[in-house]
């Protein structure tokens, strides 16, 4: 898609489905313990995660 704006012409590319891949690839990471940058444990039971997931899914 391209448009002209006050700065010029302005390309704009779109990736249908790279937003789904890119979450199934960090949970395929995640199951197998690879790149997980954290542990959550609650009640002895831990949760390997990547920061920028929780970060991204977080309101704060």
């Amino acid at each position: 898609i391209a448009s002209a704006g006050p700065a010029g012409l302005i390309v704009q590319v779109c990736f249908p489905g790279a937003r789904a891949a890119v979450l199934d690839n960090l949970n395929r990471q995640r199951e197998e313990g690879r790149l997980c940058d954290l542990s959550i444990q609650v009640q002895g039971q831990v949760f390997r995660a990547h920061r920028c997931v929780l970060a991204a899914s977080s309101c704060y």
